[in-house]
């Protein structure tokens, strides 16, 4: 968020947050083809390794291809601490309403995920069909997520009003 803040104009912060927001779902995209794949052909210790060696890879490309953006130096003799943020956080409404939406998002999305593979095995779905249905989820939270920016830009939508139809 702090880098297409620092990167990118106001009007184009929309477009870059839905594909910012497209990484969960990506996520999802993948771990439903390739850990289907993987627990029907080897055991879940390997579909883990195998997950946690991808995580560690893209870590280690973030860690060396995005650059860290200086933050603006706090005035002489102030200090500031992570218990300073979170009073900021909860001090602010907006920043407040922006983490909750942003939780229950992820927590809308990931947890249907979570819990969806589950329940399609056990309605008599085999594993690899589940995955292939969750895929379709995944691949329209990637397109909507994509699209969400593009539509406000190119309607000129009120974003405030936009995201608070999306949420709904």
């Amino acid at each position: 968020s702090k880098t297409i803040a620092e990167y990118f104009d106001q009007s184009e912060r929309g477009i870059a947050f839905g594909i910012l927001l497209c990484g969960p779902t990506v996520g999802l995209t993948i771990a439903n083809k390739l850990g289907v794949y993987l627990l029907t052909a080897y055991d879940w210790q390997t579909a883990f390794r195998v997950t946690g060696f991808i995580a560690i890879a893209i870590a280690v490309l973030v860690f060396v291809f995005v650059k860290n953006i200086k933050s603006q130096p706090l005035p002489a003799g102030e200090k500031s601490s992570l218990l300073d943020g979170v009073k900021t956080v909860f001090s602010t409404r907006n920043l407040t309403a922006v983490c909750l939406a942003g939780f229950f998002f992820m927590f809308l999305s990931l947890g249907t995920a979570t819990w969806a593979n589950s329940y399609l095995t056990t309605i008599g779905f085999d594993k690899v069909t589940a995955g292939s249905i969750m895929t379709l989820y995944s691949i329209a939270g990637i397109l909507s997520s994509l699209l969400t920016g593009f539509i406000v830009k190119w309607l000129k939508l009120d974003t405030k009003t936009y995201l608070i139809g999306i949420f709904i």
